[in-house]
């Protein structure tokens, strides 16, 4: 061991990561199942988080631009639009803290879907008349509408996808009946 480590503080830094990699082979060799498992799992949990991420991002950027706008005065404040878009900002919100804590990411995933449909399908249609861009896209694009309902559904699956795949296992233990069922190997015998 003093060998190895007197090496890699003589090799750099570069042989300390390939050292450490190769325990962390050693440590998913010994259990490959149970490493691989903890790495889909992380995967899973940073990916939603990143998608949330995104919606989150979204809201806070159509909220931007409704503010931008009331202060210039080309709309009122307080329309139920910009109130809708808010109130899904502030799930969003709720859903991303939520998701970020293993104990609460079923909630936090379905807390994501109402979300993420309120800020793609009404953060749209607010920005078709503050957005030059949006109303060009709505008249220009045959499938904008299309792109934008499947772009809801879509995240609507994803985030019930993440809830289920996080939905808690309830394990059922057997009645004892007072029998013992019988391997296949004792019935061999």
């Amino acid at each position: 061991m003093a060998r190895a480590i007197l090496s890699r503080a003589l090799r750099g830094a570069p042989a300390d990561l390939s050292w450490r990699h190769a325990q962390r082979r050693q440590v998913a060799l010994a259990d490959p199942t149970g490493f691989r498992r903890h790495r889909v799992e992380g995967a899973v949990s940073a990916l939603v988080l990143v998608v949330a991420s995104a919606v989150l991002g979204w809201g806070l950027f159509v909220l931007t631009r409704i503010a931008l706008s009331v202060i210039g005065e080309q709309i009122r404040p307080g329309s139920a639009t910009a109130l809708t878009i808010a109130s899904s900002t502030v799930l969003a919100v709720g859903g991303l803290v939520l998701l970020s804590r293993r104990r609460t990411r079923v909630l936090g995933a379905l807390v994501m879907v109402p979300a993420s449909f309120g800020l793609v399908h009404f953060g749209l249609f607010q920005l078709y008349s503050l957005s030059v861009t949006v109303g060009a896209l709505t008249f220009t694009m045959p499938g904008w509408d299309l792109a934008s309902n499947s772009l809801i559904a879509g995240l609507g699956l994803f985030f019930t996808a993440a809830a289920i795949w996080w939905w808690p296992e309830h394990r059922t233990a057997p009645a004892d009946t007072g029998t013992r069922i019988k391997t296949i190997g004792e019935m061999a015998r």
